[in-house]
This record gives C-alpha cells, sequence and structure tokens, in this order.
C-alpha cells in the first residue's frame, strides 16, 4: 500500500512539475483557431496539397514571391503532371518550407527551389511565432519541425496562446483586407487576388533593394539545402533551382549584368542541383510588379510563369508548343506628390528631396532634438513626405513618436530608428498596415518600446509588420 501511496504521489508530483511546460501547448491549440484568415493562415491547405497529391508531382519552393509569382495551372499544362505552390511567406523563412516538404517528395517528383533573393530567405532562420500562426489549424504539421527548433518553438506557444485568448475576449479576430488574406488563395496554392498594377508609390521598394552577391547567402544555408537536394534525388526526385522575380527599379545602383551572372555562377558552383534559369531573364519592368520589388502584379505573374515554363521545357527536353504570350506590362500609374497643406510639425524636422519630388525625413532641427513627442508631417513646401531617412530621430529626447491618421508616409528606411533611444511608443492611428514599410528592425528604440495600433487594424499579424517582433498594444479607438 506504502509502494502504491509513494507511486501515486511521484506520478503526481511529476504531473505538477510538467504542466507548466505543457500548459501553454494544450491552451495554445485548444483555443479557436485566430489566425486562419491571416496571410499565413493559408499554410495549411498548402501542406495539404502537397501531402494528400497522389503520384508524381510537381512542387515549387520558396517565399511570397512564389505564392505572388507562379501560376501552377498554367505550368500544368504543359508538364503534365499536379504542381504545388509551395511558397508562402518571408517571415515564415526557406526552412521551414523545406522541412515540410522533406517527407513528401517522391521518386518522379520535380521541385524548383526559388526563394528570395535576400539575407534572411537564404539562411536557415526560423521565426516560432509565425510558424505556430501558420500550423494553428493543422498541428499535424509541428511533427514535420526539426529538433534544433523545437525548444523555440515550444516558447513561443505561451505568446500565441495569450495572443488567441486575447482576440477572443475583445471579439477582433484579425480579418485582414486586400490581398494579404489567406481567403485568396486557390485550391493549388496561388495567390487569385487580381492585382491590376503597380501600387508602389516609387514603383519600387527603397527600403530593402535588391542586391545579389555570395555575402547574402549563408554556408550553413547551403550545405542544408543541399542536404535536401540530396535527399529528393536520393528519393528519385529531379531538383532545379531558377530565380525569384526582381524589379528592374528596386535593383541596388552596384547590380549589373555582369554582377548577377557572377551571382549566378556563385551559386551553380555551391549546389548540388543544376540552375535552369538566366538571373538575368528574371528581372523584370516595374509594370509588373504589384507592392515589393518581388510580388508581381496578376500580368507579371504570368509572365513570370512562362519564363518557368520555358526553362522546364529546355531542361527536360520535353518539346511543347506553349500557346500563351507574355502579357504587356500594365502602365505605371501617374503618381502626384504635391502637398500644399500647411503643417507645423515640419519644423521639427531635417529633409531630403527625392528625383521625383517626395520628401523624406532625414533629422531633427534644433528645435525638434528638445521634444518628446513628435509628429511625423503630411507634407513639407508644397510636397508630400513620403518617407524617413536613417537615424532621422538621432541627437533628441522623442519619448513618444505619432502617425496621424492622415499620414503620407509610406516607408521607414532600414537604420530609421538608430539613435533612438529615448523612443519608447509609437502611436499610429493610420488603419491600414499595408500601406506603410516598416524598417527591417527596430533596433535603436528603447527596451520596452510599445506601438500602440487601432483597434481594428491588423499591424500586429500583417504580413510586413507581423514580423518585426515588436510589443502592439490595439488601443486606439477602442
Amino acid at each position: 500500500m506504502r509502494i502504491l501511496r509513494n507511486t501515486l504521489i511521484c506520478v503526481l508530483c511529476t504531473v505538477l512539475l510538467t504542466l507548466p511546460f505543457f500548459a501553454p501547448i494544450v491552451m495554445a491549440f485548444s483555443l479557436p483557431e485566430q489566425y486562419d484568415n491571416s496571410f499565413m493562415g493559408a499554410l495549411d491547405e498548402k501542406y495539404e496539397a502537397l501531402t494528400k497529391t497522389e503520384g508524381k508531382k510537381m512542387v515549387v519552393i520558396g517565399g511570397s514571391s512564389v505564392a505572388f509569382g507562379v501560376d501552377t495551372r498554367l505550368i500544368q499544362k504543359y508538364v503534365n503532371m499536379p504542381v504545388i505552390n509551395f511558397g508562402l511567406y518571408a517571415a515564415l523563412g526557406t526552412k521551414l518550407m523545406l522541412d515540410l516538404s522533406y517527407k513528401h517528395i517522391n521518386e518522379g517528383d520535380i521541385v524548383v527551389i526559388a526563394p528570395e533573393l535576400d539575407a534572411q530567405t537564404l539562411s536557415l532562420y526560423f521565426n516560432s511565432e509565425s510558424t505556430l500562426q501558420a500550423m494553428e489549424s493543422d498541428p499535424k504539421m509541428l511533427t514535420e519541425i526539426r529538433e534544433e527548433n523545437l525548444f523555440n518553438l515550444l516558447g513561443a506557444t505561451w505568446n500565441l496562446g495569450t495572443s488567441k485568448l486575447q482576440y477572443i475576449i475583445n471579439n477582433n479576430k484579425p480579418n485582414p483586407d486586400g490581398v494579404y488574406n489567406s481567403k485568396n488563395f486557390n485550391e493549388y496554392g496561388d495567390l487569385i487576388f487580381e492585382r491590376s498594377e503597380n501600387i508602389m508609390p516609387l514603383y519600387y521598394e527603397p527600403t530593402q533593394l535588391v542586391n545579389p552577391t555570395a555575402s547574402i547567402v549563408s554556408d550553413d544555408f547551403i550545405e542544408y539545402l543541399n542536404e535536401y537536394i540530396n535527399h529528393c534525388k536520393r528519393e528519385g526526385a529531379e531538383v532545379y533551382f531558377s530565380f525569384c522575380p526582381m524589379n528592374e527599379k528596386g535593383l541596388d545602383p552596384s547590380v549589373t549584368e555582369e554582377s548577377l551572372d557572377e551571382f549566378s555562377n556563385y551559386l551553380q558552383k555551391e549546389l548540388d542541383c543544376e540552375i535552369i534559369s538566366d538571373i538575368n531573364d528574371y528581372v523584370y519592368e516595374a509594370g509588373y510588379f504589384y507592392d515589393t520589388n518581388f510580388h508581381l502584379n496578376s500580368a507579371g505573374a504570368t509572365t513570370h510563369t512562362l519564363n518557368l515554363i520555358y526553362d522546364l521545357i529546355l531542361e527536360t527536353e520535353n518539346v511543347v508548343f506553349v500557346e500563351e504570350d507574355a502579357p504587356a506590362a500594365p502602365e505605371l500609374p501617374a503618381v502626384d506628390f504635391r502637398w500644399f497643406e500647411d503643417d507645423e510639425n515640419a519644423k521639427y524636422f531635417t529633409f531630403n528631396r527625392a528625383e521625383n519630388g517626395a520628401y523624406y525625413v532625414s533629422g531633427l532641427s534644433e528645435l525638434g532634438k528638445t521634444m518628446q513627442t513628435l509628429t511625423l508631417p503630411l507634407g513639407y513646401d508644397t510636397y508630400k513626405v513620403l518617407g524617413t531617412e536613417e537615424g532621422f530621430l538621432e541627437g533628441g529626447v522623442c519619448t513618444k513618436l505619432i502617425l496621424p491618421e492622415n499620414t503620407n508616409i509610406r516607408y521607414f528606411a532600414d537604420g530609421s530608428f538608430k539613435g533612438a533611444g529615448t523612443l519608447r511608443e509609437m502611436w499610429i492611428y493610420y488603419p491600414n498596415e499595408s500601406d506603410i514599410l516598416p524598417p527591417a528592425n527596430f533596433a535603436g528604440v528603447a527596451s520596452d518600446f510599445v506601438v500602440h495600433i487601432p483597434y481594428d487594424s491588423n499591424y500586429d499579424v500583417g504580413y510586413y509588420w507581423g514580423e518585426r517582433g515588436l510589443m502592439f498594444k490595439k488601443d486606439i479607438g477602442k
């Protein structure tokens, strides 16, 4: 009897000790789904298409440039097999897409790997919170996670559970407007939201210029990718590397045809699979793009897909007549940067003017350096203020930065918050998060920095802001 009692006590103690460990997981996945309408909410259907497709298939792996740029139904017409669009979101990382597909590549399959050409997607970057949000609808995907990421994933379950609980209590489940909603994908994983033209004010994204060089590729990523490639080959699949679309206006000034060829040659030397595409063929006119230097509009997606089809036909020596012609690039919409309203907030800042006439906040005036609360101006000298430059708050004492509801700000340059160690709060009254591009990170702000956002906005789960690791408070207009 004493042995039984001691055993029961040991079991109870074990349960009590491990309860804090497992409670976040139970809470996170037992609560009703909250992220299923977010852009990441499309991952479960892509995964289902990958795992449930029978027979030989083609899988295109990458990030959002695959989601925005590949028309699988068009490819399927010429490769005569099902095609899976297995690209979604840079915040999930290329590694996750490789891991999720690893066990599901079979004999006779064709795999095309085409990540965005930037340092994040060409590394072993792994975002635990974004991954959990994306897997909320289908926890089976958690079984595909590699052991080196499990500890961080477990640590993020508490944030997932508490965030979901907040959405439930406040009855404000994320449901993004426009393109960044999971409802905009078809059963093949293609983004079918109609994107008629380039909507970027400058026709390119100035905060993240494209500069493909060997320095953006991590050695451990090459090693990891080659292990994946060789695994697929052992399973009897063919593996190819292709390139993402690149906005010609969004290329770094140092980029030339020669430098792109040099980068392609470097990859070919390092990778254990064939590169089937000419990298220069994947630099497209700005008229083909939508809202970033990698995201194509509908005409661009058709053009890019046809390029990939031609490359596949040449590589596989499969003689097929392609009936479709690439559509012309849509005209770039006229943009008027004039702004004739006076804005008293302009006196607190200094400015640089772009070629198109718009102004960028370059720093603080002497008066601005004394202000603890600053509001970014709408315009200056009869033109709109469109963005900020690196270190625009340096030398000041600002603790609270405000973006008004009618702001014209569209870009925060990388390094914008360098030297902003006193900045503790940012109040964004503008409701549409997809119109304003944040910097790659907020390095430089105070350790307790908080972003206050409209109650009915989606900055906290939006495509751009949601991956920056910020603390949000949805308390404006509540």
